[in-house]
């Protein structure tokens, strides 16, 4: 009977050949004891077959020292894993590290650019409305945006403090590493009352104010809602009539 016929065969009888060569020797097909006997393989019965039914329920055993079961360049995935992790942390604690917003006034000399007489019924003036532009330069440092929520300013003015109306830009998003000019409208009022200098300023003896211009920012970053940031500068505003400028 050839080989091929007893592979037929035993498909048809629902068998599988472990070792074709184990059918025609079956003495291969046994196993050593510890008393150095040979036995039979008890699964086959040295046939070196076994039925397709039994194939999931059986269990190979591979010995320890098989290459299969050892793990290769184990030590280098690792390194790798850990240095990709290592970069990453780098990464994020450069990027995300909170830096400076720095804020500085533009000008030195102020402007304005509408200048009103405050008068009463009979058409005696009371004071002046002083609307000048205010410049600001903002430095983002950080590598994510930032957004600029409110904004101060304060005139002191040979102890005279005064909080003069604004109007900005509300929430005004300053992109990362940005570097921008930020424009703030003022409207300063002098009263005659109050103020000995506003009278000097209507008459034109008097054509500008030496003048502490301080600002307080709050902006919103990645890592604090309310972040304060103060800028001062010593600027001169020009009060007469005759120093108007073109806006």
């Amino acid at each position: 009977m050839s080989e091929e016929n007893l592979r037929s065969d035993s498909s048809r009888s629902g068998l599988l050949d472990l070792d074709h060569d184990s059918y025609q020797e079956p003495a291969k097909n046994c196993y050593k004891t510890f008393m150095s006997k040979q036995k039979k393989c008890p699964t086959c019965k040295g046939t070196g077959k076994i039925y397709q039914d039994e194939e999931n329920k059986l269990v190979a055993l591979i010995p320890v020292s098989d290459n299969r079961l050892k793990p290769k360049r184990i030590w280098l995935w690792i390194l790798l894993t850990f240095s990709i992790c290592i970069i990453i942390v780098i990464m994020l604690v450069f990027w995300l590290s909170p830096r400076k917003i720095i804020i500085s006034a533009i000008k030195s000399d102020v402007h304005p650019y509408n200048y009103t007489f405050i008068t009463d019924k009979n058409s005696s003036t009371l004071g002046i409305i002083l609307e000048f532009e205010e410049l600001f330069q903002i430095k983002n440092e950080n590598y994510f945006s930032v957004t600029m929520k409110n904004l101060s300013l304060q005139l002191n003015r040979n102890s005279h403090i005064t909080l003069p109306k604004i109007s900005y830009t509300k929430d005004y998003v300053l992109p990362a590493r940005a570097n921008v000019n930020f424009s703030v409208l003022v409207k300063y009022i002098m009263y005659s009352l109050n103020d000995p200098y506003a009278g000097l300023c209507i008459t034109g003896v008097l054509n500008n104010l030496f003048c502490l211009i301080s600002s307080s920012f709050t902006f919103s970053t990645l890592w604090d809602s309310s972040l304060l940031q103060d800028a001062s500068k010593i600027q001169y505003i020009y009060c007469s009539n005759r120093t108007l400028s073109r806006y």
